[in-house]
């Protein structure tokens, strides 16, 4: 029998994470933490790579696309004022953005940040009733509205967040952590009170990957007395996601936005 993972006579860390992903009130970044511990302990990587990037945020999206949950809806919106009024909060549509920007920038935001700063994110949402989240280039984006609106000035452009749609974000995780816990107990031999790394190695290629399961043979049933593997064959790679081109879209046009920018700022201030 394996050696409990965990301090001595306390909670075993998987009964821990399993805890806190069912507790509503529970830290999620907690959560993944003890699953960094977890993947240590028994020899996991998949298990620590996945709750990294959880907690650090998606970085590179090259070699870790970013998962379809974490991208939710959100309403562009503008602060300024017209010649009669202050304006706060009034949405628009992108068909309002300047040409240069209108076809890449939607109604939807990407989240890519740690699970912790989501957290936080949830908190001063629920304070203010909803979570302002800018544009990349935003201020250049307001500038150019401006330019071309003499009428009224945008002085803040965001996007537009209810709380409830980013707690799904956490709300995913978090059923993601009950469900790997689950497969690792359904892999686990009986008796064993810690599961071995290739068993949570399995499941995170089950319910975070979407793999298929490999199938357990009983010792009794395998010749020999040994202990037989199964596993299906693997689905085809997944093309390059719809989000990850889009993002390339919306890189192209930043870089080259300063230049834009600057070119209409400059033939306005010659006349």
């Amino acid at each position: 029998m394996r050696e409990n993972v965990g301090m001595a006579g306390a909670e075993p860390l998987l009964d821990q994470i399993e805890r806190d992903a069912l507790d509503e009130g529970a830290s999620l970044a907690g959560a993944l933490r003890k699953c960094i511990a977890l993947g240590g302990r028994t020899g996991s990587e998949e298990l620590r790579d996945w709750a990294t990037v959880e907690l650090q945020g998606y970085k590179d999206l090259k070699t870790t696309p970013l998962p379809d949950y974490r991208v939710v809806p959100a309403p562009l919106m503008i602060d300024g004022f017209s010649p009669n009024a202050q304006i706060t909060g009034e949405t628009i549509s992108p068909w309002d953005l300047p040409d240069v920007v209108k076809d890449d920038i939607k109604s939807e935001v990407t989240l890519r940040q740690g699970v912790g700063e989501i957290e936080a994110l949830i908190a001063q949402g629920d304070a203010e009733g909803i979570i302002r989240l800018g544009l990349p280039m935003g201020s250049e984006i307001a500038k150019l509205m401006n330019a071309e609106n003499r009428h009224g000035r945008v002085t803040r452009i965001y996007w537009g967040v209810v709380p409830a749609a980013v707690r799904g974000v956490t709300d995913q995780i978090r059923t993601a952590l009950t469900a790997l816990v689950a497969e690792v107990r359904a892999t686990t031999p009986r008796g064993d009170t810690v599961p071995t790394s290739d068993a949570i190695d399995q499941a995170v290629q089950v319910v975070v990957h979407g793999k298929k399961a490999r199938v357990n043979v009983s010792s009794s049933q395998a010749t020999g007395g040994s202990t037989a593997t199964v596993q299906s064959a693997p689905p085809p790679e997944e093309s390059e996601s719809e989000f990850w081109t889009r993002g390339k879209k919306i890189g192209a046009f930043i870089v080259g936005l300063s230049g834009v920018a600057g070119a209409v700022f400059a033939a306005t201030r010659t006349f």
